[in-house]
C-alpha cells in the first residue's frame, strides 16, 4: 500500500513537472519593443506584401503603403468613397482592395495606381453580400453572409467554379465572418463566435482551429499568427506546433516579416523584435 502511494505521489509531481515545462517552452518566447511610429488615422485594414512593406487601409478609403521603417512611400486616395475592409498585399505585384458595404473590388499597383472597380456579384451572377479575397490573378474566394456559402470564382471567364454551404459543413446556425485569406493553397475564415475554418483550395472543410474571438489574423512562412486574450499564437498550419506569447497589449492587427512583429494599437505601428 505504502509502494502505491509513493508511485501515485511520483506520478503526480512527473505529472506536475511535464505541465510546466510545457507552460514554459509555449511562453518562452519574448517581445521586444523596438520602434514606434504614427500613422495618418487609425486603420480598419492591415496587409503586408513578400518584401515587408506594410499596407494600411482607412475608413474614408485612403490606403497608405509603408516600409518595415515606418516610412511612408504612397498614398492613394480613391475619386468617391470606398469603404474598405479587406486588403490583400501578398500577391506581389498588386494590392487587392475590398469594400463589403459596395461588395466592391479593385487593385493598386507597386505603385498605388488604382484599376476599376469590379462587382463581386457581376463576377459571380448572384446576389451577394460578405467577404472576398484573392488568392491569385484569376481566382477570387468569397462567402456570401446571406446563402451561407463559400464561392471560388475564375475571374478570367467570369464563372462561378464550386460553392459550399459552410453552415451546414460546420454545423452552425450561421456564421457572420470578419476576414478571409487565401494561403498555400488553404482558405482560412474567422469567425469570433466560432473560431478559424480551414479548407483546402477546392472547398473541402479541413479543420476549425479553437481561437474565439479572432476578428484578424496573418501569416509568416508556415504560421498562422493571430492575438487575442492577452496573447499572441503563432500555431503552425501543418505540423499544429503552437508558441504563444503573452502580452498585455491589445493589438487591432498584428503582421510578421523577419521576427519582427508588427502590431497595431489605434493609430500607432509599433514594431517589436520576437524571440523563440
Amino acid at each position: 500500500m505504502k509502494m502505491v502511494r509513493l508511485r501515485l505521489k511520483l506520478l503526480r509531481l512527473s505529472t506536475f513537472i511535464i505541465a510546466f515545462i510545457l507552460v514554459q517552452q509555449a511562453f518562452g518566447q519574448q517581445l521586444t519593443k523596438t520602434a514606434e511610429y504614427t500613422l495618418s488615422d487609425k486603420p480598419v485594414a492591415a496587409s503586408i506584401d513578400r518584401t515587408g512593406n506594410i499596407y494600411f487601409g482607412y475608413g474614408n478609403g485612403d490606403v497608405t503603403k509603408y516600409s518595415q521603417k515606418g516610412e511612408l512611400l504612397y498614398t492613394f486616395s480613391p475619386p468617391k468613397r470606398f469603404n474598405i475592409t479587406l486588403l490583400e498585399s501578398w500577391l506581389g505585384l498588386k494590392t487587392f482592395v475590398y469594400s463589403a458595404p459596395y461588395q466592391e473590388y479593385y487593385f493598386l499597383d507597386r505603385f498605388m495606381n488604382s484599376s476599376e472597380r469590379y462587382s463581386v456579384s457581376a463576377t459571380s451572377g448572384l446576389d451577394f453580400s460578405g467577404l472576398a479575397t484573392i488568392e491569385n490573378d484569376r481566382t477570387l474566394w468569397s462567402f456570401n453572409t446571406t446563402t451561407q456559402t463559400l464561392s471560388k470564382q475564375d475571374l478570367i471567364i467570369n464563372e462561378v467554379i464550386f460553392e459550399n454551404r459552410l453552415n451546414l459543413i460546420l454545423n452552425v446556425d450561421e456564421l457572420n465572418p470578419t476576414f478571409i485569406r487565401a494561403y498555400q493553397n488553404l482558405i482560412f475564415i474567422a469567425d469570433p463566435n466560432y473560431g478559424i475554418a480551414v479548407f483546402d483550395n477546392l472547398g473541402s472543410y479541413l479543420e476549425t482551429i479553437p481561437a474565439k474571438g479572432v476578428a484578424f489574423f496573418s501569416f509568416y512562412k508556415d504560421q498562422l499568427i493571430y492575438h487575442t486574450d492577452g496573447k499572441l499564437t503563432l500555431k503552425h498550419i501543418y505540423n499544429q506546433q503552437k508558441k504563444e506569447v503573452k502580452t498585455d497589449l491589445s493589438f487591432g492587427f498584428v503582421l510578421m516579416e523577419n521576427n519582427q512583429l508588427f502590431g497595431v494599437t489605434a493609430n500607432k505601428l509599433q514594431v517589436f523584435s520576437i524571440t523563440y
